[in-house]
């Protein structure tokens, strides 16, 4: 199970899928180094990630983001909406620009 995020007010205008049950160690590659970063929850329009690196606020990142098989990958953009320390971790939330089709957020998922 994921470490409790401290929730502020909710923005979201879609529902976003936990990951911890279905997918508990999906790992995203994140930034210019693509680090690695777990997967917290998905939607189409956003993703929430716990990163073991800061990041800045409003930045636009490159993300891969990995089938559940690992035989198919997919390049996103997320523009970062916040960021916060979690003790040594950052949790950090954004939305993609070009939201996941529900195709490939199916793939993702299989």
């Amino acid at each position: 199970m994921y470490p409790p995020i401290r929730t502020i007010s909710e923005r979201r205008l879609l529902a976003r899928q936990d990951c911890s049950v279905v997918l508990p160690q999906w790992t995203a590659l994140v930034g210019d180094r693509l680090q690695g970063a777990l997967v917290r929850d998905i939607s189409p329009a956003g993703i929430g990630l716990l990163l073991e690196f800061e990041v800045d606020l409003r930045k636009r990142l490159r993300i891969e983001l990995p089938s559940k098989t690992g035989s198919l990958w997919h390049l996103k953009v997320l523009d970062v909406i916040h960021a916060r320390p979690q003790g040594d971790i950052w949790f950090v939330g954004g939305a993609f620009p070009a939201p996941l089709s529900d195709e490939q957020l199916h793939t993702l998922f299989s």
